[in-house]
């Protein structure tokens, strides 16, 4: 199972969420899942070149959801530039 968590009030708008409340909510669905199967959990939400790293960086990001920016081809190599550096510096 994959779920993606995107704040109705963050769709459309240029900012994100704020990290703090990112982090709650993937650690509460990453908890979710745990007790009910294996899964991931993907953020979207105004993901940009310039916010994807300190998003990846979240324990319970496991991805992201890229909207907008991904009509840019320039700007989705980034996000998955970005992502890539993230996940080979993680710990397995």
């Amino acid at each position: 199972m994959i779920l993606a968590y995107e704040p109705s009030w963050a769709i459309g708008q240029a900012q994100p969420a704020p990290v703090e409340h990112i982090r709650e909510v993937t650690a509460g669905l990453r908890q979710w899942l745990t007790t009910r199967n294996k899964g991931r959990v993907i953020y979207g939400g105004s993901v940009t070149p310039a916010n994807t790293a300190s998003l990846m960086e979240q324990p319970d990001i496991d991805g992201a959801l890229v909207g907008g920016a991904s009509i840019k081809a320039a700007d989705f190599v980034q996000i998955v530039q970005a992502t890539a550096e993230v996940v080979r510096a993680k710990p397995v």
